[in-house]
């Protein structure tokens, strides 16, 4: 029988709460990052769920975390930055095996403890 493990604790300064968001995703006002692929660890189940963050800042988006720092986050993937749709909105889920950016990503967002 498998052992289940507990989550790392993320702490306030890991978790991040506001994200910037493309504004071809814009959808409900809020941002879900898929956590397929990281319990157990499977970087080929890596997908964008309709949420994808923004990259206005020269390839990068503007993130808040919960202990009040606020970070600029360059992402890496190239699947993760591809051009905006204007006046068009997408709710297709994003299949993006290995992405360093959703693993990025998993590691910083509030999970499920054991």
């Amino acid at each position: 029988m498998a052992q289940i493990t507990a989550a790392p604790s993320l702490g306030p300064s890991k978790c991040w709460l506001f994200v910037d968001m493309r504004e071809d995703r814009v959808n409900w006002g809020n941002f879900m990052v898929n956590m397929s692929g990281y319990d157990p660890p499977n970087q080929a189940a890596y997908t964008w769920s309709q949420d994808m963050p923004a990259f206005y800042h020269g390839g990068s988006a503007g993130l808040a975390f919960c202990d009040g720092h606020a970070e600029i986050h360059r992402w890496r993937d190239p699947d993760t930055t591809p051009p905006i749709q204007e006046g068009q909105y997408f709710m297709d889920d994003v299949p993006d095996a290995g992405s360093q950016d959703i693993a990025w990503f998993q590691e910083r967002t509030t999970r499920r403890k054991y």
